[in-house]
Order: structure tokens, then C-alpha cells, then sequence
């Protein structure tokens, strides 16, 4: 079993998510009405595809700011290193860190349980974001989930087991 190292949350009034309707990656998955973030990568098709990319209109859509009131809650989970995580049958990458932590409602929570003791939390919130990943590194991770090695990489990782 694999430990949770944070369970991270955001709430946006902007950032709409995509919705994935019951069904719509295959027989019964997700079995129920399923909403990610846009920029969030799915396992569809033994490939990890971002959910914005796999909206079609029909069953996989953008959705609006009326269908989700005033704001949107995401919650973000991470571990020691990227798994894939089932949610309504589903499977979905786990958060992956691009060092935007500090953007959670519960960073503060964070620094308390992994701030090494020579670093202050002055200094760690100040930095900022660095390392973010390109929008040409973003991509080059995508085209890699579709190579075949790569899926079956992914498929590997599927087997193992992940607890919450």
C-alpha cells in the first residue's frame, strides 16, 4: 500500500473542470458522473491523455459556470512519486508536483509537515514557483504516454495496488 504524502485542495470560481459522463471511457467507467480538472491526464485507451483533449461535446464536455455554482473544489493527491488513482472506475494520475503547492487553501499544512528545520517558511513561500513544467515539456509527456513502451508502462503501474 502506498501513503498518501498530501491531499491537497483548491477552490476556483474560474477553473471549470471537464465533465466525464457516466460511461463515456467504456462500459460502466466512470460509473457515475465523473468531473476532473482540464489540464489533469486520464488512462483512456491504454494511454494517459490530458481530459481537456478527450472533450468531445457529447458525453466528455466543458462545463459551465451555472452547472457549478459559484465556485469549484479541486482536491489534489499526492504520493513519494506519480500513480494512477481510480475514481468512479476510472483511473487518473495522481498530482504530480510542478512546485504550485504554495496555490493550495492547505500549504500551510504542508510546510508544517515537511519543512526541514534549517528552512524557514518565510523563505519557502517567497520562492515561488520554479521548475514549472513547459508547455513543450507537457507535451513531449504526452506524446510519450502514447508510445507503446509507454503504455505498457502505464498498465504496469495499474496493477499496483493504491489505498486512501
Amino acid at each position: 500500500m502506498i501513503s498518501v504524502k498530501l491531499l491537497g485542495k483548491e477552490q476556483f470560481q474560474e477553473q471549470l473542470p471537464i465533465k466525464f459522463e457516466r460511461g463515456s471511457l467504456g462500459i460502466g467507467v466512470p460509473s457515475r458522473d465523473l468531473y476532473i480538472s482540464r489540464s489533469h491526464d486520464v488512462y483512456a485507451d491504454g494511454t494517459l491523455v490530458t481530459a481537456s483533449v478527450l472533450a468531445n461535446g457529447i458525453n466528455i464536455t466543458n462545463t459551465c459556470q451555472a452547472e457549478m455554482g459559484d465556485a469549484v473544489s479541486y482536491l489534489h493527491i499526492e504520493f513519494e512519486s506519480e500513480v494512477l488513482v481510480q475514481a468512479q472506475g476510472a483511473w487518473a494520475c495522481s498530482y504530480v508536483n510542478t512546485n504550485n503547492r504554495r496555490f493550495f487553501d492547505n500549504y500551510p499544512e504542508f510546510i508544517s509537515l515537511y519543512l526541514d528545520h534549517e528552512q524557514s517558511a518565510r523563505a519557502v513561500i517567497k520562492a515561488g514557483m520554479r521548475n514549472r513544467q513547459s508547455l513543450a515539456g507537457r507535451k513531449a509527456r504526452i506524446k510519450r504516454s502514447w508510445m507503446p513502451q509507454a503504455a505498457a508502462e502505464v498498465e504496469q503501474l495499474s496493477q499496483q495496488p493504491v489505498g486512501i
